[in-house]
């Protein structure tokens, strides 16, 4: 590491490789397997990074045990994380993006079956009060988190702490796909401000939904929602826009307003979303009142067959 300057390509040979802590950092460098997927870290393995503009490409994270501690961080920017596979791993998160950091992505990659199932989300994208993030989380999966929903903490993302709801992140999770996250109700747990959550496709998910629980001016359009517990529940915050979304099969409910007096719902436009052999939509609210100025139009209800049933 100490030898590496901006430029260089460092390219780790095929193997099995145990307790292995990397740490980045240099800036604009290239970390690659020499064979996708058969560079393999186990045991207390980790990476952190605190460089800038690096690439690292092809590793896997397999059944290793950090106990308390994060498999991949980064206190840098303009970081990419590609073809990446976190797996069986006792850690307390896979995968972190410190607060102040920007345009950091991780693309092309697999969360799945950690077995630590204590109150830790899966990855987690904090917020500065100052600087937005703009960090894209794509064409990754996430799978088989065990619990019974309810309020584990095991999120499979979450985007935010409770006490940076207003702080801006300008965050975006896309062609994402989601099953069996079950360690908490939420799938994607959103607590900031300005993100968008676009063309992922949430299957069979018996105990969980996509759920914007605090921030404002989030959109969530064109994702599917099938064979599951629910869509997406809104808890608090105000211009929220919801369209262009497919729900299917859903056992509780597709949509879902709770609006709480703490920060009571304001401002919602749900349009040209459709659902077929779904469960309810609920715009009146669980709080004290019900929440205000939401628009529901263009939107279609239909049976499995394809009949329209309802266009309000």
């Amino acid at each position: 590491q100490s030898l590496s300057v901006a430029g260089d390509t460092i390219i780790w040979k095929q193997g099995v490789y145990t307790d292995v802590s990397l740490s980045v950092s240099g800036s604009n460098l290239t970390i690659l397997a020499e064979v996708p997927g058969r560079t393999i870290f186990t045991g207390a393995s980790k990476i952190f990074i605190s460089g800038s503009n690096n690439l690292i490409d092809g590793f896997q994270y397999l059944n290793g045990n950090i106990g308390t501690d994060v498999i991949l961080q980064t206190s840098g920017s303009n970081n990419h994380f590609t073809r990446l596979n976190f797996q069986g791993y006792y850690s307390s998160k896979y995968v972190v993006f410190n607060a102040g950091t920007q345009y950091n992505k991780l693309s092309y990659s697999n969360l799945q079956s950690r077995t630590f199932l204590g109150d830790k989300n899966i990855l987690s994208i904090l917020v500065d009060e100052n600087i937005p993030g703009y960090h894209t989380i794509q064409y990754c999966s996430f799978k088989d988190f065990e619990g019974t929903g309810g309020d584990a903490g095991i999120e499979p993302i979450r985007i935010g702490v409770s006490t940076q709801a207003q702080f801006v992140s300008r965050s975006v999770v896309e062609y994402c796909y989601f099953e069996q996250c079950n360690g908490d109700g939420e799938i994607i747990s959103n607590k900031s401000r300005q993100n968008v959550f676009r063309y992922n496709t949430f299957y069979d998910n018996p105990y969980s939904e996509l759920v914007l629980r605090h921030g404002n001016e989030c959109i969530v359009y064109g994702n599917f929602f099938l064979n599951g517990y629910g869509g997406i529940r809104i808890k608090e915050g105000q211009k929220y826009y919801v369209y262009n979304n497919y729900f299917s099969d859903l056992d509780s409910r597709s949509i879902d307003l709770q609006n709480y007096a703490a920060d009571p719902l304001d401002s919602i436009l749900i349009a040209y979303n459709t659902f077929v052999n779904s469960a309810k939509v609920n715009l009146g609210g669980s709080g004290s009142n019900a929440p205000t100025n939401v628009t529901f139009a263009n939107n279609i209800f239909a049976d499995p067959t394809g009949n329209l049933l309802f266009d309000p």
